[in-house]
C-alpha cells in the first residue's frame, strides 16, 4: 500500500536535497517524489510517495520534522485530499487504429496534444490508478514513449473553510438557511 506525504518546506536551495537525503539515507520506500512551486514564494511543496509494506509513514513523517525547513506534512491516508498525477503517452496510432485510440483516450478522460502520420501523443492527469488503466488499455497498439510525473497531492480544505465559504451562498431568497447552523449540530 502507498501513503502520500505532502510536505511544505521554506523555499530555500538546500531544502529539496535535505529532505531527498534524509529520505535516501534512512532507506525509506520512496515510490515517487515531487516538488512544486505554491502560493507563497517562500515555501514548496513535496509529495512523497511511500510503501508503507517497507516504510512505515509516521516514522517517515517523524523523520522529516526533524528538517528545519519543513513546516508541515500530511498523510493522505490520515487526512482528505486530492491527488493526482501527470501522465504523456505517445502510442502508435496509423489510419487503421486512429479511431480506436483516440476512442479509448477519450473515454479515459486523456487528450490529444500532438498528432503524426503514426502516432498520438496524448496527456492525461487523474489517480495513478486511473492512469494504470489508460496504459494498460492503449498497450495492445503500441506504446512508443511514456513519462509520468509522480504524485501531486494537497490536503483538503478544513470543513471550517467550507462552512465560512458556503454560508452566505446557501441562504435562499427568503432568508432560510438550507444549512443548519454548526451550533445546532453540534448541539451547542
Amino acid at each position: 500500500m502507498h501513503h502520500t506525504l505532502v510536505v511544505t518546506v521554506d523555499n530555500q536551495p538546500d531544502a529539496l536535497q535535505r529532505v531527498a537525503g534524509l529520505l535516501r539515507r534512512k532507506n525509506f520506500g520512496v515510490q515517487s517524489l515531487t516538488v512544486a512551486a505554491t502560493e507563497d514564494p517562500g515555501t514548496s511543496r513535496l509529495t512523497v510517495v511511500v510503501d508503507s509494506r517497507t516504510s512505515s509513514p509516521r516514522l517517515v513523517t517523524e523523520n522529516l520534522y526533524k528538517l528545519i525547513a519543513v513546516r508541515r506534512v500530511a498523510d493522505l491516508a490520515e487526512e482528505p485530499g486530492v491527488a493526482r498525477e501527470l501522465v504523456l503517452l505517445r502510442v502508435r496510432a496509423g489510419s487503421a487504429t486512429r479511431a480506436e485510440v483516440l476512442q479509448l483516450a477519450q473515454l479515459q478522460g486523456a487528450r490529444v496534444v500532438e498528432v503524426s502520420p503514426a502516432s498520438l501523443v496524448l496527456e492525461m492527469s487523474a489517480t495513478s490508478v486511473d492512469i494504470a488503466r489508460l496504459v494498460a488499455l492503449l498497450r495492445p497498439f503500441g506504446i512508443l514513449a511514456m513519462t509520468r510525473s509522480g504524485a501531486l497531492a494537497l490536503p483538503a480544505a478544513a470543513p471550517e473553510e467550507w462552512e465560512d465559504a458556503l454560508a452566505p451562498a446557501l441562504l435562499s431568497t427568503n432568508g432560510a438557511s438550507f444549512i443548519e447552523p454548526l451550533a445546532e449540530r453540534e448541539g451547542v
